[in-house]
């Protein structure tokens, strides 16, 4: 109680003024629940970075990195909802999409029909509520993640396995059908330095320029393929939250020192 009081007393009048007017139509307790959870991002992306980075050698992509993403979706966006997780084939991603849609009595099982259909995703998730796109229909935005361990750079070989889930979902008409736009995204730690072994990465990153979407590798209808390192991931966010973080100037080292809290 007395931090809190110490901490109202030390505003100045402009300060103390301003946190009135806010109080007037929020409480302070939602105050401290938006503070806390930028708090937490901050946290969770110090960990991201330090599996990479310093435990590039150990860390697996289940276990270690896969469940810290499957807890924390907004690293890909706002709003999603993790509908299937350690690593689910289509048949139970289509059953689970058609339930959270209402139209659970429509799924019938090997009703997905391709090669690659028992190939399995590391995250499949979906925003709960409709965006809007820009002729004013709605729709339901779905994200598939592969996750590859820092050990091993993101690859030709890693792309084309993302492009194999894309294949799955647009050559079947449950997943394809005009109400849901798809985000494929391949995260890892780096792109490999190998010039032959990113031929197709660099030549889909150029062919992809005019969109003016950094990290993407293909745009098609209602798909989009990216291929994101963690470093853009992290920026990313805190492109878009970069306002609030400079305002509340976290000390980093006790950030640090509560990790262990997630």
């Amino acid at each position: 109680l007395f931090d809190v009081l110490n901490g109202v007393v030390s505003l100045d009048h402009e300060e103390q003024r301003k946190l009135a007017d806010i109080l007037k139509e929020t409480s302070l307790g939602n105050i401290t629940n938006a503070i806390s959870e930028i708090r937490s991002r901050k946290k969770v992306i110090d960990i991201i970075n330090e599996l990479n980075e310093e435990h590039s050698k150990t860390t697996k992509e289940v276990g270690e990195i896969q469940t810290v993403v499957e807890n924390n979706l907004w690293l890909f966006g706002e709003k999603y909802h993790l509908l299937t997780a350690e690593e689910p084939d289509f048949e139970q991603a289509l059953r689970e999409l058609l339930a959270i849609n209402g139209n659970e009595k429509y799924y019938q099982k090997g009703s997905v029909t391709h090669s690659d259909k028992n190939k399995e995703m590391d995250v499949f998730a979906i925003r709960r509520n409709f965006d809007v796109d820009e002729k004013g229909n709605e729709f339901y935005r779905c994200l598939v993640v592969e996750l590859k361990r820092p050990s091993d750079t993101l690859k030709d070989k890693h792309l084309d396995q993302i492009q194999k889930y894309f294949k799955v979902i647009n050559s079947n008409h449950q997943f394809n059908d005009g109400l849901h736009k798809w985000d494929f995204i391949l995260a890892g730690r780096k792109i490999t330095d190998d010039s032959l072994a990113r031929t197709m990465i660099d030549a889909s990153l150029e062919n992809s320029k005019s969109h003016a979407e950094k990290g993407l590798v293909m745009k098609a209808g209602n798909f989009s393929i990216f291929i994101k390192p963690w470093s853009q991931i992290f920026s990313e966010h805190n492109i878009r939250h970069k306002h609030l973080l400079n305002h509340l100037e976290f000390d980093k080292a006790k950030i640090t020192g509560t990790r262990s809290e997630l």
